[in-house]
């Protein structure tokens, strides 16, 4: 099991997430940041033919309404990781220099060409 609480950094500031719950394969760590947003941290795991691991970053916010300005909206965003491989031929080891490999090349200007729409 992973130590807790997790630390997470958004937008340069340290969020502390607790763990909420936790199940044989996953885990959720959450943190409601006063009364504007909710950080849910998902954690998990299927081991068959093919092994996937996950992690899933959620954030809830409420903003106004563009519509009706007087009003609140919830709205948020969630990134996602994945790897996933066949233990057949695939070594952990080579999963994990994969996804190292990905990591690295997502620098905070790569990231925002991507979500800029650029491919």
């Amino acid at each position: 099991m992973l130590s807790e609480p997790i630390s997470l950094t958004y937008n340069a500031v340290a969020k502390s997430l607790a763990r909420s719950g936790s199940g044989v394969d996953s885990s959720e760590y959450r943190l409601l940041d006063g009364t504007t947003a909710t950080y849910l941290l998902r954690i998990g795991h299927t081991l068959a033919r093919r092994n996937r691991y996950f992690v899933r970053l959620q954030r809830d916010a409420y903003a106004t309404d563009p519509v009706i300005p007087a009003q609140n909206v919830l709205t948020g965003a969630v990134c996602t990781m994945s790897v996933d491989y066949n233990p057949i031929g695939t070594t952990a080891t080579e999963a994990r220099n994969l996804a190292l490999a990905l990591t690295g090349y997502l620098t905070s200007g790569n990231l925002d060409k991507i979500i800029g729409g650029e491919t």
